[in-house]
């Protein structure tokens, strides 16, 4: 279990957390959402320790382990798989646990073939796939994951999804995927006007929570201004009538004791839209008998490949990653 109390940071002037509280109990999977720039990525760095908050605590309990996606590329073994395995917890009965490595490294795409290859060799996403099995591997207590489906292809997400819905471990993880966010996780939690909120449930159910509110607060706050005008206009019409005394002293009092709600900031957000000259033809793009090959004779990426293109098709290209 994590528990985070009244932490604050600020860089220069501007502030990310004003008092954050949050815990992290026993099998949560939390999907941690926030526009960018409001601190998801520095949070996990506070609490993996490699930066510090302004004030507050971040409680880790002992012998309580965290794993964490890191995109710093460092290897040391010869062979994929035995690098997997470097991250496989120590038992105590000495068992054997390559197998789990393997099964890893297959849900995120490597093949048989591929286990005995130098990670040296591995294009620069597949260097990041084996980065992610190795934390995955070494089944942590909390799993911290910023962006884990980066360099997956479509085939690899979906092991990840089950997998991951299987953890039995606590799980925070960042991702602008919100369908493969709120598949796999039981709570969501954002990083919001520099506090954080946390519920069981999805994205939509948070984000339309926060709308609700936020219309509740501002009506409120309206509806409290135009009563403070009145109270306001009451005093200053019988301030000098010694027969309304007490009832302007007493509205007065009551003034002062009223918490004036403040308007909320406005929100900036990006609006744009795309505009196109008018097409009158029917297809865009036709091939036939399409092939590639790299020029240093590998394999064909493309073969004889015939596909058109039509007026308001909308297509979707999937494939394992290096397929073309």
């Amino acid at each position: 279990m994590l528990q985070v109390t009244n932490i604050e940071k600020n860089y220069g002037k501007q502030m990310l957390f004003d008092g954050v509280s949050f815990t992290i109990n026993p099998r949560e999977r939390v999907g941690l959402v926030g526009r960018n720039g409001h601190g998801k990525s520095t949070l996990f760095r506070m609490i993996l320790g490699e930066e510090r908050q302004d004030c507050g605590t971040i409680t880790v309990p002992s012998g309580y382990t965290i794993g964490h996606l890191s995109q710093h590329i460092h290897f040391t073994e010869d062979t994929i798989l035995k690098e997997a395995c470097l991250a496989l917890p120590t038992n105590d009965d000495y068992l054997d646990e390559t197998y789990k490595a393997e099964a890893i490294l297959h849900g995120l795409g490597f093949t048989n073939d591929d286990f005995d290859r130098s990670p040296s060799s591995l294009s620069g996403g597949y260097q990041v796939r084996l980065n992610l099995a190795k934390v995955l591997v070494s089944e942590p207590n909390l799993l911290l994951l910023d962006e884990p489906t980066n360099y997956l292809d479509i085939i690899s997400v979906r092991w990840l999804t089950q997998f991951l819905r299987a953890w039995r471990n606590e799980l925070i993880i960042i991702t602008h995927d919100r369908d493969f966010m709120d598949g796999v996780t039981t709570h969501t939690m954002i990083i919001h006007r520099c506090m954080m909120r946390k519920i069981a449930g999805g994205t939509q159910k948070l984000y339309d929570q926060l709308l609700v509110e936020e219309e509740i607060h501002e009506k409120t706050r309206q509806n409290d201004d135009k009563k403070r005008k009145e109270v306001e206009q009451f005093i200053n019409r019988f301030r000098a009538q010694a027969t309304k005394a007490s009832a302007v002293q007493s509205r007065i009092k009551a003034l002062a004791r009223q918490e004036k709600l403040e308007k909320l900031d406005e929100i900036r957000t990006l609006d744009f839209s795309f505009r196109s000259a008018p097409f009158t033809a029917k297809w865009l793009l036709n091939t036939e008998d399409l092939s590639f090959s790299f020029p240093d004779g590998g394999q064909k990426l493309i073969n004889e490949l015939r596909v058109a293109v039509g007026k308001k098709d909308r297509i979707a290209v999937i494939g394992k990653n290096g397929k073309g």
